[in-house]
C-alpha cells in the first residue's frame, strides 16, 4: 500500500503542476527541427529518452516517424506511458546507457531529470551519452531555469526530489568538457507578449525570464553533416533575465528623462512666475504712487477752489476770457474773415441785389453786358450766388439783420429797380 502510494505521488504531483499531456507535447515540438535533420539523411532514427515519465516526448516522436524508447525509475509514471502503447522500461538511466553499444543512438534526451541527480551522476550521464551517440548525435537536457527568480527561489522546490537548480552556463559547459563539438542553450516557455514588449516591471523581472531551458549538445562529425544543423543551432531561443533588466533600465532612463523635462519645465514656470510677481509688485507700487499723486493734486485743486484768492480773482478770470473773445472777434471783423459779421452781411446784401436784378430782365441784361467787361467780378458774384442759393428767392429775402445804413442802401437799390420796371 505504501509503495503504491509512493508510486502515484509523483505522477499526481506532475499532473497538478506540470500541465496536461497535450500541453507538454505542444511545448516539446520545439526540439523536432533538430531531429528532422537526421530524418533527411538517415532512414532509421532512434532516440532514447531517460526519465521518460508519462511519455509525452516518446508519443510525439512516434507520431513523427522516429523510433523512441524510454526508461524511468518511477513505476507509476511508466504505467501511464504504457496505456498509450509506448515502448518503456523500468530501469536506471545510467545503468541502461552503460548497457548500450558505442555510437548506437542518434539522440538521447532527458527532460527534467538533471535537477534530480547528484552532480557526479549528471557528469556520468553526460559521459555515457557521449560514448553511445553516433557522430553528429544529439544530447538534449531540459531543466528549470534559475535565471527566473521565482523558479529559482520557489517553484523549483515544489518537487521534493529536486536537488538544486543548475545554471545554464554550467549545464552547457558539461558536454563541452566531455568532448561534444558544440552546444546551444534554448530558453523556453516564456511569455511571447513580454518578449516583444518594451514595458518591463519589477514583477516581470522576477518571474518573466524563460521558466525552463535546455542544452542541446552535438558530437563532432563531418563538416558537411554538421552544416545541415547550422540553421537550428543559430536560431535565438527564449528570454533572458539580462534582456528584461536592460529593458527595465531603459524604461527607467526614459522615465528619468521625462522627469528631468518636467523639472526643467517646472523651474522655467517658477522663474516666469517670479518675474511676473516682481513685475506685478512693481506695477502695484507705480499704481500706489500714481494714486498718491492723484490724491495730492485733487487736494491741491480743492484747496485752490476753496481758497479766498480763487474767489477774489474770479472777476479777473472772466474779464480775461472776455478780452480773448473780443480780441478774436475784432481781428475777424477787421480782416473780413470768412465767418465774420461784415462778410456775412455783405454776402446777404449782394444775394438780395442779385435776386432783384433777376426779377428785371432788362436791368439784368444791361448789367450782364457791363459785367462781361469785369470777368473776375462776374465770377465772384456767381460764387456768392452758388454758395447762397436760398437767398436769391424773393420769398426768402430778409433784412432784419441789416443795420440802418445797410437797410437804407438796400431800399434805394430796390426803388431804382422798381422805377426801371415802370419805364
Amino acid at each position: 500500500m505504501d509503495t503504491k502510494m509512493n508510486n502515484n505521488f509523483y505522477k499526481s504531483l506532475e499532473d497538478k503542476f506540470r500541465g496536461s499531456r497535450d500541453l507538454i507535447k505542444e511545448r516539446l515540438t520545439i526540439y523536432l527541427p533538430f531531429l528532422e535533420v537526421f530524418k533527411n539523411i538517415e532512414q532509421n532514427v532512434n532516440v532514447v529518452d531517460v526519465g521518460c515519465g508519462r511519455g509525452e516526448w516518446l508519443q510525439l516522436l512516434q507520431e513523427n516517424g522516429i523510433d523512441a524508447f524510454g526508461v524511468d525509475t518511477d513505476e507509476g509514471m511508466l504505467e501511464n506511458a504504457k496505456k498509450f502503447g509506448l515502448n518503456v522500461k523500468l530501469i536506471d538511466a545510467i545503468e541502461y546507457l552503460k548497457s548500450l553499444d558505442d555510437e548506437s543512438l542518434y539522440a538521447i534526451s532527458g527532460f527534467h531529470i538533471a535537477e534530480h541527480l547528484d552532480f557526479e551522476l549528471l557528469k556520468e550521464l553526460v559521459k555515457e551519452s557521449f560514448r553511445v551517440l553516433k557522430p553528429a548525435g544529439l544530447l538534449i537536457l531540459e531543466t528549470p531555469n534559475p535565471e527566473n527568480i521565482k523558479i529559482a527561489t520557489c517553484d523549483f522546490y515544489l518537487d521534493p526530489t529536486h536537488i538544486k537548480p543548475i545554471p545554464p552556463n554550467l549545464l552547457s559547459f558539461l558536454p563541452e568538457f566531455y568532448g561534444f563539438k558544440r552546444t546551444k542553450i534554448l530558453r523556453l516557455q516564456e511569455d511571447n507578449e513580454l518578449k516583444n514588449s518594451d514595458f518591463v516591471s519589477i514583477h516581470k523581472i522576477i518571474q518573466g525570464a524563460s521558466p525552463d531551458y535546455a542544452v542541446v549538445a552535438q558530437k563532432s562529425a563531418k563538416t558537411e553533416t554538421l552544416e545541415l544543423f547550422d540553421e537550428v543551432f543559430a536560431k535565438d531561443y527564449g528570454l533572458q533575465i539580462d534582456t528584461l533588466m536592460s529593458k527595465f533600465e531603459k524604461r527607467l532612463e526614459n522615465m528619468q528623462k521625462n522627469i528631468n523635462i518636467l523639472i526643467t519645465s517646472k523651474n522655467h514656470l517658477e522663474e516666469q512666475l517670479a518675474h511676473t510677481n516682481l513685475r506685478s509688485k512693481h506695477l502695484e507700487e507705480q499704481l500706489a504712487h500714481t494714486n498718491h499723486r492723484s490724491n495730492q493734486v485733487e487736494l491741491q485743486i480743492l484747496s485752490l477752489l476753496n481758497s479766498k484768492s480763487w474767489k477774489l480773482t474770479a472777476p479777473l478770470r472772466k474779464f480775461a476770457d472776455f478780452l480773448r473773445w473780443f480780441k478774436k472777434g475784432a481781428y475777424s471783423y477787421i480782416t473780413f474773415a470768412p465767418q465774420s459779421r461784415p462778410v456775412r452781411v455783405a454776402k446777404s446784401l449782394v444775394s438780395k441785389i442779385i435776386s432783384k436784378i433777376n426779377e428785371n430782365p432788362k436791368i439784368k441784361s444791361k448789367l450782364l453786358k457791363i459785367l462781361n467787361n469785369f470777368p473776375k467780378l462776374k465770377a465772384k458774384l456767381k460764387e456768392i450766388k452758388k454758395t447762397n442759393p436760398h437767398m436769391v428767392k424773393k420769398q426768402d429775402l430778409q433784412y432784419k439783420n441789416l443795420s440802418s445804413k445797410e437797410e437804407d442802401i438796400y431800399n434805394k437799390l430796390k426803388n431804382e429797380i422798381e422805377k426801371g420796371k415802370n419805364r
